[in-house]
């Protein structure tokens, strides 16, 4: 054993020099090969990056021009590109569109004479006022700041106020046609820029040099329904372009109808060019929506299409679209006088269903006109289910009343179903609620605003919205409050702070005062309804055009009926 350890001590032999370049010569092929393949796929990355970003700056360098045109700068801007552009001999002969016929109309004399081209330095503003016309064309639509850390060159079509192209590189300092001491994009074709310049480019109407990139699938991201104090519809997606480029389709359906047989109706959401600057700003929009029509054995016996306003928010790819919302006294009284008032202002879901019921929407995105080679349409997405005029669950002749909105919609209740039946119960929010507080900050009302469309606005104090009351409510409606425990005796859920003005008596009882003597008085101008015990503070002022809330007054009734 002894013997054995002590020859393998003195084994020194290692590998020969034969061995060695063997071992050197593999690992250099596999080097070569490993090597080469990275870069390779390297360059096709980057190359791939650009070809993505110049069609995302093509398409939003569109929309800017869209807007601009639709408010009138166009001419403004065009005159600036005209001046400060740069033209010459930036197309080659030969000219040919898809299918190798030589272009019709767009000579290589026409297009070097009016495509200007709008130069982008990575590393510093282009000769002349380049670079500012360039952040003026695309900044207000950027939503990734790093797509303009980057060499661009943007071509304008300064007759039709078009964009003909877009060139994109995140590695030149500089774009130019033929130009020393700059990436040269005079020749544009598919081949060279692939294999040697690595340049991106994008063009509606060259279709020669550009070739279909992956389509993304577009995506409805977590939509729902919110029922509070309005009713709103919000989701997100995945647009590259502020969802400019994206159009939504909203479905609602019976909340039984989980097999989606019976559509109630369908709202189509694109989001305003003309308001495409105004991030987290809500605007109001009209949209084209269909309605179905069943008779009483569930048939469907028609469609009908009209076109509807909404208000519509838009925060960094979030909606938040309002379905039914309340009038304050003074708009719900104009929208009475006036039914063209009425189409633009009242934000009633009764225009697209006459009774309440519970409800779900499958949303559905889809790419807009000429973006059909940018996305596909997503897969329907469902919504939670809530009620569209009192809280879920409820029905028109039972329901718990949890916000001023569930209140306010009982003013519709004559045309619903059940003929002017029903029991209605005040009810608290949550737990740790004390009542409806009309000026707690948590009511959304819309008023007249001064402009073409009413505005939100919250009640408070010192800001007061005066409540609308319900022209009438039918002799065989009970409004009563449930009973609560929050305090050391058992009380009804008040109504606290309730404004009132000479525009909330509603037609009925004009000649009714602001200083109401009971508390359902206030809230309904006439009635022949059963009321129960509640408790009601108010706040009066007069119509004017900044109204002071008068002292509150506080009353109370039981089994009162008027």
């Amino acid at each position: 054993m002894v013997q054995y350890n002590k020859n393998i001590k003195n084994n020194k032999k290692g590998f020969t020099l034969v061995e060695l370049m063997v071992v050197l010569a593999i690992t250099a092929i596999l080097a070569a090969l490993v090597g080469g393949g990275l870069i390779a796929y390297t360059r096709l990355a980057r190359f791939e990056k650009n070809e993505a970003n110049a069609r995302t700056l093509f398409q939003t360098a569109q929309i800017s021009l869209t807007r601009m045109e639709t408010a009138g700068e166009l001419d403004a801007f065009r005159d600036k590109v005209t001046k400060s552009g740069s033209m010459g001999q930036h197309f080659a002969e030969g000219l040919t569109d898809a299918d190798g016929k030589p272009l019709d109309g767009r000579t290589q004399k026409d297009l070097n004479t009016y495509i200007a081209a709008l130069y982008y330095d990575k590393t510093g503003a282009a000769d002349g006022n380049h670079n500012a016309l360039v952040k003026e064309l695309l900044g207000d639509y950027i939503y990734d700041a790093s797509l303009l850390n980057a060499s661009i060159c943007v071509e304008i079509d300064v007759q039709s106020g078009q964009v003909y192209s877009v060139f994109y590189d995140t590695k030149s300092d500089k774009l130019r046609f033929n130009q020393d001491g700059a990436t040269n994009i005079y020749d544009r074709s598919y081949d060279h820029r692939r294999n040697d310049s690595l340049v991106g480019y994008y063009s509606a109407e060259d279709r020669v040099n550009v070739v279909q990139l992956v389509q993304t699938k577009l995506k409805v991201k977590n939509p729902r329904l919110t029922n509070g104090e309005t009713l709103t519809l919000s989701w997100s997606g995945n647009s590259s372009l502020g969802d400019l480029d994206t159009s939504y389709t909203a479905t609602a359906y019976d909340a039984k109808d989980t097999g989606k047989t019976k559509p109630l109706f369908t709202i189509t959401i694109k989001r305003d060019t003309a308001g495409a600057a105004d991030d987290n700003k809500q605007v109001i929009t009209e949209m084209p929506v269909v309605i179905y029509q069943y008779n009483d054995e569930g048939q469907q016996t028609g469609t009908e299409e009209k076109k509807l306003y909404f208000p519509l928010s838009y925060n960094k790819g979030s909606f938040v679209l309002t379905l039914d919302a309340m009038a304050d006294a003074a708009l719900l009284r104009a929208c009475e006088n006036d039914a063209k008032v009425a189409a633009t202002s009242l934000y009633s879901i009764t225009r697209l269903l006459n009774d309440p019921q519970d409800i779900y929407i499958a949303m559905r995105a889809e790419p807009r006109e000429n973006y059909s080679d940018t996305y596909t349409a997503s897969k329907e997405e469902p919504t939670n289910k809530e009620n569209t005029l009192l809280a879920k669950v409820d029905t028109a002749d039972k329901a718990y009343l949890k916000y001023f909105r569930h209140l306010y919609n009982l003013r519709w209740s004559a045309d619903w179903k059940n003929a002017g039946e029903g029991t209605y119960m005040l009810t608290p929010q949550a737990s740790n609620s004390t009542g409806l507080n009309w000026t707690g900050g948590g009511v959304a009302v819309y008023c007249a605003s001064g402009g073409q469309y009413p505005a939100a606005k919250v009640p408070s104090l010192n800001d007061p919205v005066a409540w609308p009351t319900i022209p009438e409510l039918g002799e065989k409606i009970e409004l009563t409050s449930i009973t609560t425990g929050l305090t050391t005796q058992t009380t009804r859920v008040p109504i606290l702070n309730l404004q009132l003005s000479s525009k909330s008596v509603a037609k009925p009882a004009r000649q009714r005062r602001t200083c109401w003597p009971t508390t359902m008085s206030a809230l309904s101008a006439r009635t022949r309804a059963k009321f129960l015990t509640s408790h009601c503070a108010t706040r009066t002022f007069k119509s004017t055009s900044r109204p002071r809330p008068s002292p509150p007054v506080r009353c109370r009734t039981k089994n009162s009926s008027s």
